[in-house]
């Protein structure tokens, strides 16, 4: 919403172009591969911040650049950082005694870490298929969706969609007993004192909440 409302502003004062707005998030149906979802399809707003620590801990370590070994510690790097600062998010929300430390820290933390961990995973079955089947090996940096056979198109959904289900999980819970989903959706006190003054007064339709 925040990104909606300041490409409204930038273009709606001439200071930008819409071209200078591309969307947030890219085509869901070119989404086969759980690296895509992560490196082309979600929101990029961090990336590049979060991406560039690896580059700069591999540089430091003196990692041979394009080597499977530097490929998957900036990989790892990367989501560590995420994870940490989407745990960081919920451990400083108010807690009671009853929220341990996994609660509020360790569930969002594994949840995003295990990104990293089905990245690689997926890496090395298409590895293995591709030596099987003699296909021309992808390049790891190559994140275009994969064109392919239609079977190939439905089972790479099929993946992603499992794998999402089975590792968001940690961080769905975490979210969850953090309290965040007890909070308004609403960013704008403003816009939420009025919209509660409306339903106080019935003058929104109930099926709206």
């Amino acid at each position: 919403m925040n990104y909606t409302l300041a490409s409204i502003l930038g273009v709606g004062s001439g200071l930008t172009e819409p071209k200078d707005w591309p969307p947030l998030f890219g085509d869901i149906t070119n989404v086969t591969t759980v690296r895509y979802f992560w490196g082309s399809y979600w929101q990029q707003l961090l990336r590049r911040m979060f991406s560039g620590w690896g580059e700069g801990l591999a540089n430091f370590f003196n990692l041979p650049p394009h080597t499977s070994i530097s490929t998957y510690f900036k990989l790892y790097v990367a989501f560590a950082i995420s994870a940490f600062f989407h745990a960081i998010m919920t451990y400083t929300m108010p807690a009671t005694k009853d929220h341990t430390f996994n609660d509020r820290f360790g569930l969002v933390f594994n949840g995003f870490m295990f990104q990293a961990f089905g990245v690689h995973l997926e890496d090395i079955i298409l590895w293995a298929y591709r030596k099987v089947v003699r296909e021309p090996p992808r390049e790891k940096d190559d994140k275009r969706p994969l064109r392919s056979a239609l079977w190939k198109r439905l089972l790479g959904r099929a993946w992603v969609t499992g794998w999402m289900w089975f590792s968001i999980y940690w961080a769905a819970e975490g979210y969850l007993r953090s309290g965040i989903t007890l909070t308004s959706d609403v960013p704008m006190p403003i816009v939420e004192k009025g919209w509660m003054a409306f339903k106080q007064n019935g003058l929104v339709n109930p099926f709206l909440g």
